[in-house]
């Protein structure tokens, strides 16, 4: 189960308990009235008693729908994705037989599926997080099956535009990145990269990363490949995966990512990374069957 962003939570919090301690106080106030006077009660206690029940039960009812709220988030937008993927992926092996497929067609059937995919993930994690959280799409070149260098397929909208760019960034200088290649790391979560940093730095090792003033882009950050056991592809040299690219998921606030909800995260996450491998695997096969 996923929990808020925790000043929102906080808030939530407080209105709850804001609503039983106006209960108590009522009902303290009523039968203090009623001891004082040994008579009826006061018709303004009684009706404040009333609306304090109203409030808390209000509370407690909007307290425990939050989570069926996320569940039918996640629900829709997890059914929304793979319906798109589907439909788009038989769309395109039907411009295959019908010898209509070209690489520009190709091109531009990626660009916005990946927009679709990104935005859709970008809004549902916004939600569940309550900050504003960007989700990105990094790919490796078609025409190599060493991942060495990647570039940005695609942002969200909530997403600072100056972000994509179409050069290509090396994965040696991108320790996220490596760290997942290289087999260290399935994943990269952090709630507060730059105390990543200075942990990495304390044990002795540098965490390098290419972007351009990343401090002002984001401060907490996952990342999850876009993969396939390798021995599923019929893949027999020593590479244990094959890697197309990454779902990258960042945020501004420090801890929108709570480490307590780190494997509901990246299991959301990683669904929408699975299915992307089978997409873009496909791509990749019309393209280079151009």
């Amino acid at each position: 189960m996923f929990h808020v962003n925790k000043n929102s939570e906080n808030a939530e919090f407080v209105q709850l308990l804001s609503g039983i301690i106006s209960l108590i106080t009522a009902g303290i106030a009523l039968f203090s009235f009623y001891a004082e006077n040994g008579r009826g009660f006061n018709f303004w206690l009684i009706l404040s008693l009333f609306l304090s029940i109203f409030v808390l039960i209000l509370s407690v009812i909007k307290y425990w729908n939050r989570a069926n709220k996320w569940y039918d988030s996640t629900a829709s937008s997890v059914h929304e994705f793979n319906h798109r993927l589907r439909d788009e992926l038989y769309t395109l092996k039907l411009l295959s037989i019908q010898n209509k497929l070209t690489r520009e067609t190709l091109l531009a059937n990626v660009q916005k599926t990946g927009e679709f995919a990104v935005n859709l993930l970008g809004e549902l994690l916004s939600e569940i997080t309550r900050t504003r959280v960007s989700v990105h799409i990094k790919t490796f070149p078609v025409d190599t099956s060493t991942p060495n260098s990647y570039r940005t397929l695609c942002i969200c909208a909530k997403t600072d535009p100056n972000r994509k760019t179409i050069k290509d960034h090396s994965i040696f200088e991108n320790t996220h990145y490596l760290r997942i290649v290289s087999g260290q790391d399935s994943c990269f979560f952090s709630e507060n990269l730059s105390q990543t940093i200075k942990d990495y730095e304390k044990a002795g090792q540098k965490f390098l990363i290419s972007a351009e003033h990343w401090e002002k882009r984001f401060k907490s950050i996952l990342v999850v490949p876009i993969r396939i056991e390798a021995r599923l592809k019929g893949i027999e040299d020593d590479k244990k995966y094959d890697y197309l690219g990454f779902v990258c998921c960042d945020s501004m606030e420090k801890s929108a990512f709570k480490l307590k909800d780190k494997e509901a995260h990246l299991n959301l996450v990683k669904s929408f990374a699975d299915g992307l491998y089978v997409y873009l695997d496909d791509i990749k096969g019309y393209l280079n069957s151009l």
